[in-house]
């Protein structure tokens, strides 16, 4: 039978524990969640991410989850965004038809976290400089240019999010205020929505790097309504 509790359920950006939130990524650790071997996300006939994959689903009061993949030990899926406006929503995670006991997760309007390079949640952002180059410390960002940063967890949408929908026509908004801090500067956001191509879930943030933030790796933090991201995150600037 699939095991996990509310403390196996992470934020997949950050891999940090918490709320989730209406479409938000999550990795979610347990044992006998998935197939032996990591089977990866497919798309429906109708280009939508499916909510079965490898004999799994994973059902939020009763609605699947798209899933990003599955696996015995860890399994990653988009929290549907039917949890919007709850404070609260069982999960059960179904394996070969074998379902798990129901796990209460606590529910945010927002939960935010960004992507890093080294899929930990800390170090280097996985951001693109404004020539859509990487952003290492070998190729840093220039001070008034524009950097696009990639996150998960921004919560409810206007227009409202469709599970597991790509973002190819329609490019949803977070209904929530968002702002951006890069070295402690507020930073100027150009947009902030639907990552174009990506699946719904996936938010995309253009910003204009302050001219009088310092050089080096910064902090970077994004805030959704009174939700930020995870502190370890940097961005690199000449």
């Amino acid at each position: 039978m699939p095991v996990s509790s509310a403390a196996g359920v992470a934020n997949a950006a950050s891999f940090l524990g918490g709320p989730v939130a209406p479409g938000e990524i999550i990795t979610i650790f347990g044992t006998g969640i998935g197939p032996a071997a990591l089977a990866g996300l497919s798309l429906t006939r109708f280009s939508f991410v499916d909510n079965y994959v490898a004999e799994t689903t994973v059902l939020f009061d009763g609605f699947p989850a798209p899933i990003i993949y599955a696996s015995a030990a860890q399994t990653s899926v988009i929290v549907p965004y039917s949890v919007a406006g709850k404070s609260s929503t069982q999960m059960v995670i179904e394996y070969q038809g074998r379902r798990s006991a129901p796990i209460a997760v606590p529910v945010a309007a927002a939960a935010p976290a960004l992507f890093s390079l080294s899929s930990t949640g800390k170090g280097g952002g996985a951001f693109l400089n404004q020539d859509n180059s990487v952003n290492t410390p070998q190729t840093p960002a220039e001070k008034g240019s524009v950097v696009v940063l990639f996150g998960t967890g921004e919560g409810q949408t206007i227009p409202p999010g469709v599970d597991g929908r790509l973002a190819l026509t329609v490019f949803p908004r977070p209904a929530l205020t968002v702002s951006v801090r890069i070295g402690g500067i507020e930073a100027e956001s150009i947009y902030a929505g639907a990552a174009p191509n990506l699946v719904a879930g996936v938010f995309q943030i253009n910003a204009r790097v302050p001219e009088g933030v310092a050089s080096g790796n910064v902090p970077v933090v994004v805030t959704v309504g009174s939700a930020s991201s995870q502190p370890e995150l940097t961005l690199a600037v000449r």
